[in-house]
């Protein structure tokens, strides 16, 4: 997924004020496929007069002169992209924060058959990117890694290397991956606690490294395992970074809930929030609902088919609410079987809850009629706002409408659990 610099930025900066945990040089992290180089941390010791060990990395600078201090974690940058050019491999990053006190960038880089890195270049802070005409050698993996300097004193102080990144040199059967993108949003953006989701990507044909490095940004919440799996730890919301060799990287806001309540109900649809036919996510509800066995009246959902039940019923499965919701991908049927649990409320007089779920009859003259279903997301006095999934022009979006309103069929208000009784049924 192609990101501009600004984007990346911006969309770093709200997860730290949302978060309050961004701390890239500490994160947990863990790889999917084969290793690669890790960041460890910050810290750092001299060898000799020119040689460190920076941040796990074996490194030789060109200058005798760097200090033994580090630069503190405002002066990080982790965004380092490579991309093989003819002859020549091209980086590019995105400033550190506290990019007006440095004085500049310094590049190290390595190839496979060396544990050493060496700088190759030092430019200044006003550029964000590089490009290494010496990396000529066709078929050839180099890496590279890259730190902030300033100078103190007579010394240069640098800051924390950030991962490395790599590229093949052209010429190759092989191909980089140039990019990453999340492929199962539907089961990965809301995850309860206590379960797991497995991370999915895309790859081109004949990549030549398909690691994918994955980082949470707070591993109390959402927490990332060997092979892709984000374990939900405690309720809120933790940003996963995937990464590819490159450098090139796609984020997601995971929220974890507790199961079982009409808030995870919420949760689970919210995440969802615009996955619709012409962006294909739409697919991954599908999939969740034909997940479970047995199916509705024996009948699988195909991609073509109205979703809007569908959407319903693998929320349910989700947030943990199938004895409490049911499943159907027909509303008429899924109505009955509302009546059959006892939550059935007929009518549109009703002020309903958050979590009840809303029936709609689009032809009132038909009083049997149930045309579309979704979920009540919140009430403000008479006024009643919804999700619902294949709605408008085939989305996951919201609906403001008013108690009374004429096309309201009636609810059904499933029998959830408390806060209180889900995070006893854990407990016990």
């Amino acid at each position: 997924m192609k990101k501009n610099r600004t984007g990346l930025l911006s969309l770093i900066l709200a997860a730290i004020m949302v978060l309050s945990s961004f701390a890239p040089a500490l994160a947990a992290e863990q790889k999917i496929s084969t290793p690669s180089a890790a960041v460890q941390t910050s810290a750092y010791h001299r060898v000799t007069a020119k040689r460190f060990y920076l941040g796990g990395y074996d490194v030789t600078f060109n200058s005798a002169v760097v200090s033994d201090t580090t630069l503190d974690a405002g002066f990080y940058t982790d965004t380092l992209k490579a991309s093989a050019k003819k002859k020549k491999i091209k980086l590019s990053w995105t400033p550190p924060l506290r990019s007006a006190e440095i004085d500049g960038y310094i590049i190290l880089r390595k190839d496979r058959k060396s544990d050493r890195w060496r700088e190759i270049a030092r430019v200044g802070k006003n550029l964000v990117s590089y490009t290494d005409k010496k990396a000529k050698k066709k078929n050839v993996y180099y890496q590279y890694i890259l730190v902030t300097y300033k100078s103190v004193g007579g010394q240069i102080q640098v800051s924390a290397p950030g991962a490395s990144v790599g590229a093949l040199t052209t010429k190759s059967k092989k191909k980089n991956v140039t990019s990453v993108k999340f492929t199962n949003l539907a089961s990965l953006k809301a995850i309860m606690r206590g379960r797991s989701a497995v991370a999915s990507f895309k790859y081109p044909k004949k990549a030549y490294d398909r690691t994918i490095t994955m980082v949470s940004s707070d591993s109390n919440i959402a927490e990332v395992l060997p092979g892709g799996i984000i374990v939900g730890k405690n309720p809120g919301k933790a940003v996963i970074t995937a990464r590819t060799h490159t450098g090139a990287m796609d984020y997601l806001i995971v929220t974890v809930f507790i199961g079982g309540t009409a808030q995870s109900m919420i949760d689970v649809m919210e995440s969802w929030m615009d996955f619709s036919y012409y962006n294909g996510y739409h697919k991954g509800i599908v999939d969740i609902y034909n997940s479970f066995y047995p199916l509705p009246v024996g009948y699988k959902m195909s991609y073509l088919d109205a979703w809007c039940d569908c959407t319903v019923s693998a929320a349910a499965i989700q947030s943990g609410n199938v004895d409490r919701v049911g499943r159907e991908c027909g509303v008429g049927r899924h109505v009955k079987i509302f009546k059959e649990m006892g939550i059935w409320i007929e009518g549109n007089n009703t002020v309903p809850q958050p979590g009840d779920l809303i029936v709609f009859n689009w032809i009132p003259t038909l009083k049997n009629n149930c045309s579309h279903i979704g979920i009540v997301q919140k009430v403000e006095g008479t006024t009643i706002t919804t999700i619902e999934g294949n709605m408008g022009v085939g989305k996951v979006g919201t609906r403001t409408i008013q108690v009374g309103w004429k096309f309201i069929k009636g609810y059904a208000r499933p029998n959830y659990l408390t806060e209180a009784m889900a995070l006893g049924t854990i407990a016990n």
